[in-house]
């Protein structure tokens, strides 16, 4: 069993990052709690992020307390308490905006297990998140999680610059109210690889093993060509890189949902949006841009849905009606839409996000493969355009629109 204590083989700064993740998401003030004898590292890694009408609270499992008094004189304080109760005796009455549980879930029974995931459920403010982790390692899985992963995952990360591997769930047991949204800021990391140095999709584990037998197979024939399907790896891994960004939110402007260059900028009707008119600004992406979608705007995402259609080049005009997956937001001003469409080439879309989830302006929420397009629809009435044809953009980078003065 690992936990948050030192007591892994290497803990990756990435690991702990990963495990604070909402508290740096999390706008406003909040109330954390930490479950298990967090380490040094982790304890730092979460201070910084808490303002002065925050309260860090830490809690034991039963007949452990005693563990939690080494961090009592180093990290106590009026914002920070080490509780004598164990997280099972805490007042339910006393809300929590994100927990953290600092040990593996697999490497706990699962009695302890079932027990601790619905006391922090219990715990939890509506919309409130819940952060664990796996050992990947450990060849038994918690029985018992399964169904709250399936039931209420928001995102997992698969780090894989920790020793041994681990797997950081995001869990949210009851739903956000939409005006949340602007509480949030954008998180990275989410359903991608983190090897330190270059962070990629995880996507790309879906090419290892075919590739990797591909060239264990010609060399085992002693072909030369055995390199090949390695170096063909390494374009996937470049393809679907994920870089860290920096998003400036601004709830006047909309951000390019894309890596690109503006196809097309137009008032315009959409059949799958019903009736009105849109203000459409549709991007292309070659192979050689990154291809993460981040969200435009902050917002609420009320609908999801696939359009079948063609595979069209992304870059004609008929690409319109290719095969697309559609994300409805509700925002202040109204309904932002995304489309994410096919290509000639890109024949996959992976969309992250459900229904009733919130998203902060420039948050990754999606992956189109090998080439495609993204367009961004808006309220034609209430936004202006700030690109125009063959702009490069960069995805929560660049101002694609604004407010117009007219609101």
């Amino acid at each position: 069993m690992i936990n948050v204590k030192g007591d892994s083989m290497f803990t990756s700064p990435r690991f702990y990052a990963a495990l604070v993740q909402e508290c740096a998401r999390f706008i406003g003030p909040k109330n954390v709690l930490i479950v298990g004898s967090p380490s040094d590292e982790l304890m730092e890694h979460v201070l910084p992020l808490l303002e002065s009408q925050d309260t860090l609270v830490v809690a034991e499992y039963p007949n452990r307390e005693e563990s939690l008094l080494p961090l009592r004189g180093k990290f106590g304080s009026e914002r920070v308490n080490f509780s004598d109760k164990s997280v099972w005796q805490l007042d339910p009455n006393f809300k929590f905006q994100i927990i953290i549980l600092a040990v593996s879930l697999n490497g706990l029974s699962a009695d302890v297990a079932k027990t601790t995931l619905e006391t922090c459920r219990l715990l939890l403010v509506n919309g409130g998140i819940l952060t664990c982790f796996e050992d990947l390692l450990l060849t038994q899985p918690q029985p018992c999680f399964e169904g709250y992963r399936q039931d209420f995952s928001v995102y997992s990360e698969t780090l894989a610059s920790n020793l041994p591997p681990v797997r950081v769930h995001h869990l949210r047991f009851t739903p956000h109210a939409p005006q949340d949204c602007k509480n949030v800021r954008a998180v990275e990391g989410r359903d991608s690889l983190d090897f330190g140095f270059f962070r990629i999709a995880k996507d790309f584990l879906k090419f290892v093993f075919p590739l990797g037998a591909f060239s264990w197979g010609l060399k085992r024939l002693g072909s030369h060509l055995w390199y090949l399907p390695l170096v063909l790896l390494s374009g996937v891994a470049a393809f679907l890189r994920d870089p860290e960004r920096k998003i400036e939110a601004d709830p006047n402007l909309v951000l390019s949902a894309c890596d690109g260059k503006v196809l097309d900028v137009a008032i315009v009707s959409d059949p799958n949006l019903g009736e009105g008119q849109w203000l459409r600004i549709a991007t292309f992406l070659s192979i050689f841009n990154v291809h993460i979608n981040r969200s435009p705007v902050a917002g609420k995402v009320i609908d999801q849905f696939d359009v079948v259609g063609g595979y069209a080049c992304a870059q004609l005009p008929k690409a319109n009606h290719n095969y697309s997956t559609y994300t409805v937001l509700a925002t202040p001003q109204g309904k932002v839409v995304v489309a994410q469409r096919v290509g000639l080439i890109a024949r996959r879309i992976y969309n992250w996000v459900g229904k009733g989830e919130l998203l902060a302006q420039g948050e990754r929420y999606g992956l189109i493969r090998m080439g495609s397009r993204t367009d961004v629809y808006l309220p034609c009435d209430k936004y202006e355009s700030l690109v125009k044809v063959g702009d490069n953009i960069q995805a929560g980078i660049t101002p694609i629109a604004k407010l117009n003065n007219k609101l």
